[in-house]
């Protein structure tokens, strides 16, 4: 409202100009009148930015709301609790054996004889230190069985694709 204000002077020359036959306007001190299309324009676009800026945050708080609840149904259920530990914990398992048994082929490596060949050594080696999470992935996906359906269908759909074309 403070950029579309109008002194009682302005706003007087403007209904007398504007609309000479709206003097009675002039009596009644709530009625709010622009003098300037650029006031209009202001007050418009404040009151939109204002209304939108609003909307914005009930509506990112509703789903801040909605969030919470349903973590906190999630967390605290017993059930998954523990299937969350024992998952862990055999993806821990996974990685640290397969970490140890890389790190164990590169300490191996190192006593070699230096004519000796370990190329195919240290391949492996470094394969399990870089595909330490392939182990990890073929758990989750034998632990989610809808992920694992979908993955089966997508395969087959591909598999019949390919020979329906040769």
């Amino acid at each position: 409202m403070i950029v579309a204000y109008s002194s009682p002077h302005q706003i007087k020359y403007f209904i007398l100009t504007n609309y000479p036959n709206c003097e009675k306007v002039l009596e009644n001190n709530g009625i709010f009148v622009t003098t300037k299309d650029l006031n209009v324009v202001g007050t418009i676009s404040c009151v939109v930015y204002l209304v939108s800026g609003l909307m914005i945050i009930v509506s990112s708080l509703c789903i801040v709301r909605y969030e919470v609840r349903q973590t906190a149904k999630n967390m605290f259920n017993q059930k998954t609790i523990k299937e969350r530990g024992h998952v862990l914990n055999i993806l821990s398992v996974i990685i640290a054996t397969i970490l140890f048994i890389s790190a164990l082929l590169i300490v191996k490596t190192n006593y070699y004889d230096p004519e000796e060949d370990s190329s195919l050594i240290t391949a492996i080696a470094f394969t399990g230190l870089c595909g330490a999470s392939i182990p990890n992935q073929i758990f989750i996906i034998s632990r989610n069985s809808a992920y694992r359906s979908f993955l089966f269908k997508s395969n087959r759909v591909r598999q019949n694709s390919v020979s329906n074309a040769a």
